[in-house]
């Protein structure tokens, strides 16, 4: 399996170097966290990916890790999370309509979105540049990433460098705050 998500990645990475070239340069650098615990959840998130190569060139792309549900109300299965990064023309708004739309094809309820229930696919714009923005159903940077230590290690693999637009912080220097990475597995080694 391993060796099937490694060719994803190689594959993508090439197919974005040759649209840019083909297309110019795209403006906007946007990371985004994926995220399954229900059903097959690394096709999910493989399924995700692609549909995020339809509408934006698919950069980078993490491994995936294993991690227990936080914040939840009711027993629910483990995670496979991972990070994007993408490069679009897309405005905010238009990205979140474009991403509701991949979690509502996946089965998804935008109606439980924000309510910590199970769910096959969860996509949340992480950053957008380094713009820190308010829209009426979206806050970029994520208001919470800073917290989730299954946001920022993803994150810091794909971009040791980036920082957090309003904390000034790299993503392994925000995990260091966390403390340690307890329960949490590559999803490779399942």
């Amino acid at each position: 399996m391993y060796k099937f998500w490694q060719a994803i990645q190689e594959s993508t990475c090439h197919l974005a170097r040759s649209m840019m070239i083909l297309k110019g340069p795209v403006m906007n650098h946007v990371y985004i966290s994926l995220g399954s615990n229900v059903g097959d959840r690394k096709k999910a998130i493989t399924l995700a990916i692609h549909k995020l190569s339809t509408f934006a060139v698919v950069e980078r792309i993490s491994s995936l890790i294993e991690t227990q549900p936080q914040e939840v109300q009711e027993p629910q299965r483990k995670y496979i999370n991972g990070v994007v990064k993408i490069l679009t023309e897309l405005s905010p708004p238009e990205l979140l309509q474009k991403l509701q739309e991949v979690e509502l094809e996946s089965g998804r309820s935008l109606s439980e979105k924000g309510l910590k229930k199970a769910r096959p696919i969860d996509l949340d714009i992480l950053t957008f540049n380094q713009d820190i923005l308010q829209y009426q159903k979206l806050e970029i940077p994520h208001p919470r990433m800073h917290d989730r230590d299954f946001v920022l290690i993803p994150l810091d693999e794909i971009a040791p460098k980036w920082k957090h637009p309003v904390l000034n912080q790299t993503a392994r220097e925000l995990l260091s705050r966390l403390g340690s990475f307890q329960g949490r597995q590559n999803s490779n080694s399942i």
